[in-house]
């Protein structure tokens, strides 16, 4: 927008003057199109104290037998201008109480805001700390799961240095027992053909070799009941060492399963912390909106705070310039004063 200059403002009242019309700041702002109604009502101050400070001048072009019908309506015009100034205080005490509680009500809502982003903050930082605790109680329990993972292999290996020890221990009885078992039927062999020697030599040595057959056979039994007893005995321990494994690995299965349930605690933990981030993220972008919008508010209410104290300022000097040249036809003045 073009600036409003002086000699704008001098040339537009002029040619309203013409017209035989009050050249006042609205008329000359809707001549011009442009322009504010401070600047207006200064520039048209400034050239009527020129007019006043040299005696009124009539505009070229004016008939001489008009200049008294002019003047008689300048003086009108002025007398209508001074009587304005009081509507002029009332609407700035208006706008002035309205700029106030706005003010204020701006400050209670940012107060409000504030206060909300603290407590956010405060619960941030309260899920902050609950996460720590929860990765810290991860970190034991894996540490005590790596603990027993490490533990669990150590009884495996021993468990299987333990099943090997007694598998070997068994293939070496097996084969002493058959190196017994072979000896044995051997050795029955022996004496069966030795029986069958003897047989026809005496009646009276048969029975004494059929006591050793039987003692032999005896002996064979005996044997073979050793075999069977040691033979059930390590079935027996093999099963034992196979429990004790199977114990283990239920033990092994457990740990495993108690940390895939921290570890699901810690993710929905940290599920609920990412959504009040981004809550609190949210939350932080509707503030920083709110406060462009206040200092957009606090803008315009200055501007208008500005302008209404030029057009004061102007209304005021007029209004001294009026008191100081001639009180008795001030306006104000002239009212009784228990009207």
């Amino acid at each position: 927008m073009t600036r409003l200059t002086y000699d704008d403002v001098v040339d537009t009242a002029t040619a309203i003057l013409k017209e035989g019309r009050n050249p006042s700041a609205t008329a000359v702002i809707e001549r011009l199109g442009r322009g504010s109604k401070s600047t207006a009502v200064k520039h048209l101050q400034t050239w009527r104290e020129t007019l006043e400070g040299t005696g009124f001048a009539l505009p070229r072009g004016i008939p001489e037998s008009l200049a008294p019908a002019v003047e008689r309506f300048w003086d009108e015009a002025t007398q209508a201008a001074f009587a304005i100034t009081e509507f002029d205080r009332q609407a700035f005490a208006q706008a002035h109480e309205e700029l106030r509680l706005t003010t204020e009500q701006a400050q209670r809502q940012r107060t409000q805001a504030e206060r909300e982003k603290e407590q956010a903050l405060d619960l941030a930082s309260q899920r902050e700390r609950e996460r720590k605790n929860m990765e810290s109680r991860l970190g034991d329990a894996q540490a005590r799961i790596e603990a027993l993972e490490a533990e669990a292999q150590k009884r495996d290996a021993q468990h299987q240095a333990e099943i090997e020890r007694l598998r070997m221990d068994h293939e070496k009885r097996e084969n002493q027992w058959d190196e017994e078992k072979l000896q044995l039927q051997t050795k029955i062999k022996e004496v069966e053909d030795r029986l069958e020697l003897t047989y026809e030599r005496t009646t009276s040595a048969e029975n004494r070799w059929a006591r050793e057959v039987a003692a032999a056979r005896d002996y064979a039994k005996e044997a073979a009941a050793r075999y069977q007893s040691d033979r059930e005995t390590l079935v027996q321990e093999r099963k034992m060492a196979e429990k004790q494994v199977l114990i283990f690995a239920q033990e092994r299965d457990k740990a495993n399963y108690k940390a895939m349930m921290t570890g699901e605690k810690l993710e929905q933990l940290e599920g609920e912390l990412k959504k009040l981030r981004n809550k609190l993220e949210q939350r932080e972008q509707e503030i920083a909106k709110e406060k462009d919008r206040r200092a957009e508010a606090e803008a315009q209410a200055q501007q208008r705070q500005a302008e209404q104290a030029e057009r004061i300022d102007a209304l005021l000097q007029r209004l001294e310039k009026a008191d100081t040249e001639d009180p008795d036809n001030h306006p104000l003045a002239s009212k009784d004063p228990n009207s």
